[in-house]
């Protein structure tokens, strides 16, 4: 997993957007797998959340870059 960058889009209800990649979606599901049991990443998501969630929902979605796309 590498991350590419990380965005909020403007407005009255900003959200995170954020891109990253993987070599393939077989990689991308153990990659995902293998974060959410990291004990690091565990502990910090209870702590987040420990005041209310800060998220409400997370949208994914996989990409295909077009022939003229500078990131491949």
């Amino acid at each position: 997993m590498k991350n590419i960058g990380y965005w909020l889009t403007e407005g009255k209800s900003p959200k995170l957007v954020y891109l990253i990649t993987h070599k393939d979606r077989e990689t991308a599901k153990k990659n995902w797998k293998a974060f959410g049991a990291d004990p690091k990443w565990k502990a910090a998501k209870t702590d987040s959340v420990k005041d209310g969630k800060l998220v409400k929902k997370v949208d994914s979605k996989f990409l295909t870059p077009t022939d003229f796309s500078k990131l491949k």
